[in-house]
């Protein structure tokens, strides 16, 4: 009888031992924690400031923070309220009572006078992701850049601008120059930092003084989650995480916290090696969280729509009404007066594009100001609008594989090749800005017959700007280029591989 018990206690346990790991799983392991926490698959946190734990080992033990942030919410309260954990991290004191691992209600009756008056201020139950274009002339922008903007209820909402912009960025130091700056931007040497600002103030930055087209994409998120959301936005508050360009950028980051909330979606799954934010976005609107997108065209968007429908006289006309408003020429004067309101909307809107961005100019504020009187006493038109262009999301992906065949002194090779990120002149335009190219890590492999693989070329960086010029603006375009090419040398296929860094405007 003692055999067969022992047989079947022989087959059961390890049947027993495959599943008690599973039972065993700590509240330190739940996914949930560990997103709070902002930990990576090897179980260390992408938050690099001691301020953010309360365990000395926090940020390499999800399970000793834990502990900690249990122990701290029996912490007798110091003379500032706003110091006591249950007021810095009311993320995560709200899990642990709704995980009954602490007491319900631990935080009723507790004055947290700084949060609460911030939620005030943040008085959001929606939530967009908002991509602004990319922009050529900042090396830190020439990819896009995403933020989050929380709005208020609709019945609230009096102004979208007055909506508060969820941004992370890298603090930079100003006293660096352009090569310290892509040094310390690949690797790490900035600190990257959540900020909190008035929605209005990223629409000047980006709409108007960069003339960047803004996409909108409303979430289709509950006012509960986007409250869930903000607490732990306030949890973050002047925390430093280590900033990286190609991965743990801007995008990356507003990703993690949108798992945060929608862990089913894995939204940061794929982003290893580089996170580019239109690739970020396309992420969002596969996962069925973004609503209908919303077009919001830059000011020279605008200006352009309203131009292309004027005359090349008239265009001048615009130009003279810019420079002297008081004087306009007699063509000016001979046109109907709808199309002389027209032009003089032109005229305003084009001195206006001219002076963004530089110093106050006093001459310049005059004649804005007589082009806004006569705009007010000529009749009121209707300005054309710009066409909305195809959203990014329907552009094509950053990444580009390609085989092909080719011959060279009748000797026929076969071609590889890769490109890591981004645009090239030749891919299609349609999401992404007109004339620009930008290509990192673009690898090209050839074999020839009876010969072996060699590089071809390797293109670190490659850059091109071709902007548009016309009777109105005459913008320079510019070019710059590094990395390796293979150059043939003579007829006997001699080669050289050698390296090579251009740049010309």
């Amino acid at each position: 009888m003692i055999r067969p018990i022992t047989i079947l206690l022989g087959l059961l346990l390890p049947a027993v031992a495959f599943v008690s790991p599973a039972a065993e799983t700590t509240p330190a392991q739940l996914p949930y924690w560990q997103r709070l926490l902002h930990m990576n698959e090897a179980g260390q946190s992408r938050v690099d400031d001691p301020g953010f734990f309360l365990a000395a080992t926090g940020a390499g033990s999800a399970e000793r923070e834990l502990q900690a942030t249990l122990n701290a919410a029996d912490q007798v309260s110091s003379e500032d309220p706003n110091a006591h954990p249950l007021c810095r991290f009311p993320a995560r004191y709200r899990w642990l009572e709704e995980t009954g691992q602490l007491p319900t209600g631990i935080r009723q009756g507790l004055d947290c006078p700084d949060y609460n008056a911030w939620r005030t201020r943040v008085n959001a139950t929606r939530l967009s992701l908002i991509f602004p274009a990319a922009y050529m002339n900042s090396p830190s922008s020439m990819y896009g850049h995403t933020l989050l903007r929380f709005d208020p209820p609709e019945s609230a909402s009096e102004s979208l601008w007055l909506s508060w912009a969820l941004n992370f960025g890298a603090n930079i130091n100003s006293a660096d120059n352009s090569i310290l700056y892509v040094y310390k931007g690949l690797f790490g040497g900035y600190p990257g930092q959540f900020n909190m600002m008035p929605y209005y103030r990223k629409i000047q930055e980006y709409n108007r003084m960069e003339n960047r087209d803004m996409w909108e994409y409303p979430l289709d998120l509950s006012a509960a989650e986007v409250d869930r959301l903000l607490e732990h936005v306030w949890e973050l508050k002047e925390v430093n995480f280590d900033y990286f360009f190609f991965d743990e950028n801007c995008s990356f980051q507003l990703l993690e916290l949108l798992d945060l909330i929608r862990p089913e979606a894995r939204l940061t799954q794929g982003f290893d090696l580089h996170a580019i934010p239109a690739d970020t976005v396309r992420a969002v609107v596969r996962a069925g969280i973004a609503g209908e997108v919303i077009y919001r065209p830059a000011n020279r968007t605008q200006f352009d729509a309203l131009v292309a429908t004027l005359s090349p006289r008239e265009q001048h006309a615009v130009v003279r009404l810019s420079q002297a408003p008081a004087s306009p020429t007699a063509f000016f004067t001979q046109l109907p007066a709808p199309k002389q309101s027209l032009l003089a909307q032109a005229g305003y809107d084009y001195l206006r594009l001219q002076k963004d961005g530089e110093v106050r100019d006093e001459e310049a504020n005059k004649r804005s100001y007589q082009l806004l009187q006569m705009i007010n006493q000529l009749p009121r038109v209707a300005v054309p609008q710009a066409k909305k262009p195809a959203d990014p999301v329907d552009g094509h992906f950053s990444g580009l594989a390609r085989i092909g065949m080719g011959q060279r002194d009748q000797r026929t090779y076969g071609v590889l090749g890769y490109r890591a990120a981004y645009q090239d002149l030749l891919d299609a335009d349609a999401g992404f800005p007109r004339g620009a190219q930008l290509q990192m890590g673009a690898l090209e492999l050839r074999h020839y017959s009876g010969g072996t693989l060699k590089l071809e070329s390797l293109e670190l960086v490659s850059i091109r700007s071709l902007s548009l010029r016309d009777r109105l603006f005459q913008p320079w375009s510019w070019q710059a280029k590094a990395g390796l090419e293979r150059v043939y040398t003579d007829t006997q296929n001699s080669d050289s591989l050698v390296s090579q860094i251009t740049a010309g405007g």
